[in-house]
């Protein structure tokens, strides 16, 4: 197997990275929207049906509208860290082999291992590969070339 992904870190790459984030690996951000959704049907019930203006049904429904905005917010001060990196539109180049995987970016240079690797998650747009606990590089799988190979680098990744 010889496979390689290219790809920048820009806009689209961590705003793609943070939505598969959200889906396949969140455990508790992807629901807040729900939550907050959530309170304020249960607030504005509470002032329709049991026609109570009582601070607990505005609370609810503060604490609804609140974590919406807060859940917009840490989005936006997440993608705004990665984009005042120095790293930023640097071209990243990762190639896959049978004995394990190669980068190559602006400032360096590595080579890791299959037995390395902790896990891999797939989701519809791009790999998660974890080579330890809370550290992931995302790549899309737009990017890897030839695509065919996909399949085989999640095989290997999860099999080891």
């Amino acid at each position: 197997m010889k496979a390689t992904a290219k790809f920048k870190l820009n806009r689209s790459y961590y705003s793609e990275a943070y939505s598969e984030w959200i889906k396949y690996i969140s455990r508790w951000r992807k629901l807040i929207p729900f939550m907050s959704i959530g309170f304020i049907i249960i607030g504005m019930a509470m002032i329709l049906f049991l026609k109570s203006y009582s601070l607990t049904a505005y609370l609810f429904i503060w604490v609804g509208a609140l974590n919406l905005v807060m859940n917009q917010i840490y989005r936006y001060k997440w993608l705004q860290a990665r984009l005042k990196n120095k790293s930023t539109n640097s071209e990243v180049e990762i190639s896959f082999t049978e004995e394990g995987i190669e980068t190559k970016g602006v400032f360096s240079a590595g080579r890791l291992s299959w037995q390395g690797i902790e896990k891999c998650v797939e989701t519809s747009k791009g790999l998660f590969i974890y080579p330890q606990q809370g550290i992931h590089i995302y790549i899309p799988k737009k990017a890897v070339t030839p695509e065919q190979e996909i399949n085989s680098i999640v095989e290997l990744a999860k099999n080891l």
